[in-house]
């Protein structure tokens, strides 16, 4: 049976994310990974499909992948909208100072509809904090008539965090009133994100339970709201090392202990995206980094953030002196 066009754009998109879910738990480097002179022919393919498969190879390497810039650039303009949304995703995760991938994207929050507008949603959401220029059109999204919609708004307007602020009473509207209650726990979820105030105090006794499945939810969404989650930094800390299991009597067995790493990497996660150094946040993080016997995905996420917090203290010290500097020229030193 023959898709319609419409239909068959939809059903692409809907390939393109979950394909591209699959992709990002890959370990780059293994012999499968296309070379760059490979997805250079793929992106200019007649077959729409094979432009499509390399675009999602774009957005698994990202900046590694910056040489093929044009050719994704060029498929903006591409005949089938799903690689469109594909294309502009992936020349923002090669160059996020590039403005052409999230204008295409905002574009198409106002002019599509359906499954194509659903996945233009999910690609801006999974922009972050970058997609605050879309927070009005995302808003506007909440009112659509379908549920879906609603719902995959809500996400996306949590994933841009504090933020989002002008979100609020809209998101508010959704929590205590929509119909679909997908779309309810959506908006409460965005809610704990976006008014961080309100939430945080929560987050924070969360991250202290014997529970890994609520502190893994409370790091993510701690490292989600980023610097406005401050004051979460003390437990976040703890809870890098907090190897505890719940003991409730029902036994789980792997997947508990699964949880229990992704709590923790989670925990390193967030400190970096918070971005505030300190003594005994570079010291638990080196400890864990440096840890042979650790989890090597925790240790990887420990040296990240280990990572982003250097170049944030180096950034501050640079704004610092070059404010200083601005200051001795205003007085003619």
């Amino acid at each position: 049976m023959r898709l319609g066009k419409r239909r068959g754009a939809a059903v692409a998109a809907s390939l393109f994310f979950a394909m591209l879910a699959t992709s990002r738990s890959t370990v780059e480097g293994q012999p499968d990974a296309p070379s760059l002179t490979d997805l250079r022919a793929d992106l200019g393919a007649r077959e729409g499909s094979r432009r499509l498969q390399a675009l999602i190879w774009i957005d698994r390497l990202g900046p590694k992948a910056s040489t093929l810039e044009d050719e994704v650039l060029a498929l903006l303009e591409d005949e089938s909208p799903s690689n469109r949304i594909a294309a502009a995703y992936g020349l923002w995760r090669m160059n996020p100072s590039r403005q052409e991938g999230p204008t295409t994207l905002f574009a198409l929050l106002d002019s599509t509809q359906g499954s194509l507008l659903e996945e233009s949603i999910r690609a801006v959401g999974r922009m972050g904090r970058d997609a605050a220029p879309a927070i009005h059109s995302l808003v506007e999204r909440l009112k659509d008539e379908d549920a879906r919609i609603r719902r995959i708004a809500a996400w996306a307007i949590g994933e841009v965090g504090p933020a989002a602020t002008v979100a609020q009473e809209e998101l508010r509207r959704i929590a205590e009133h929509d119909t679909d209650a997908t779309a309810k726990d959506a908006a409460r979820r965005a809610l704990t994100v976006v008014v961080p105030d309100e939430s945080i105090p929560d987050l924070v006794e969360a991250l202290g339970e014997d529970n890994e499945y609520r502190r893994l939810e409370a790091a993510t969404t701690l490292g989600r709201i980023g610097r406005d989650a401050a004051a979460a930094v003390p437990a976040l800390v703890v809870a890098v090392e907090d190897r505890r299991i719940a003991e409730d009597g029902e036994f789980r067995g792997p997947s508990q202990h699964e949880t229990l790493a992704r709590a923790r990497l989670a925990a390193a996660w967030a400190l970096g995206e918070i971005g505030l150094d300190g003594r005994n946040v570079i010291s638990v993080l080196t400890r864990v980094a440096d840890d042979v016997r650790e989890n090597a995905a925790i240790r990887e996420a420990a040296g990240n953030a280990m990572g982003r917090l250097r170049g944030a203290t180096e950034r501050g010290a640079t704004e610092q002196s070059e404010t200083e500097s601005d200051h001795d020229n205003q007085w003619g030193r």
